[in-house]
C-alpha cells in the first residue's frame, strides 16, 4: 500500500513541477514580447502605407451608442 502512495505523491509533485515550469516560461515570453520594439524602419513603412483611418464602428453600433447616449443623459 505505501508503494502505491509513495507513486502517486511523485506524480503529483512532478505534475506540479510541470505546471510551474510551464507558467515561468510563459511568463518570461510574455514580458519578453512585453519590451519588445520594432525597428524605426518598418515604423515608417507602416506610416506610409496605412494613410486612412479604417471604419470600426458599424452604422448599427452607432445607432446604439446614440441611443444609449439619449437614454443615459
Amino acid at each position: 500500500m505505501s508503494v502505491n502512495s509513495s507513486g502517486n505523491e511523485y506524480k503529483n509533485i512532478n505534475s506540479k513541477n510541470h505546471v510551474c515550469n510551464r507558467a515561468l516560461a510563459h511568463s518570461k515570453v510574455f514580458f519578453q514580447r512585453l519590451i519588445l520594439r520594432k525597428q524605426m524602419g518598418l515604423l515608417q513603412v507602416e506610416i506610409d502605407t496605412q494613410n486612412e483611418l479604417r471604419r470600426s464602428v458599424t452604422p448599427i453600433q452607432m445607432i446604439g451608442i446614440g441611443l444609449g447616449n439619449i437614454i443615459g443623459a
